[in-house]
């Protein structure tokens, strides 16, 4: 498991990874919105992009994503 840095005092813009709340979980998403549309595209190309409109899901950006620590040392030791 990766540990993501959030930070929540940043404001979002479209070039910025967001973790959002959604529909009851949090995620981290690139976020794109297109008129009344928004777009969540995921880390992994492997999953679909998302499209909802505000009616469809309640979605929060809980906080911007500042970094993505993905070999955690003490984490592993505790394996």
């Amino acid at each position: 498991g990766s540990i993501m840095v959030i930070d929540r005092s940043l404001e979002w813009s479209s070039d910025l990874l967001a973790c959002c709340f959604i529909d009851g979980e949090f995620t981290a998403k690139w976020i794109e919105k297109s008129g009344d549309k928004i777009r969540l595209i995921p880390l992994n190309p492997d999953f679909p992009t998302l499209e909802y409109s505000p009616e469809e899901a309640e979605i929060y950006i809980w906080g911007i994503v500042t970094s993505i620590i993905n070999n955690n040392v003490r984490l592993s030791r505790l394996q």
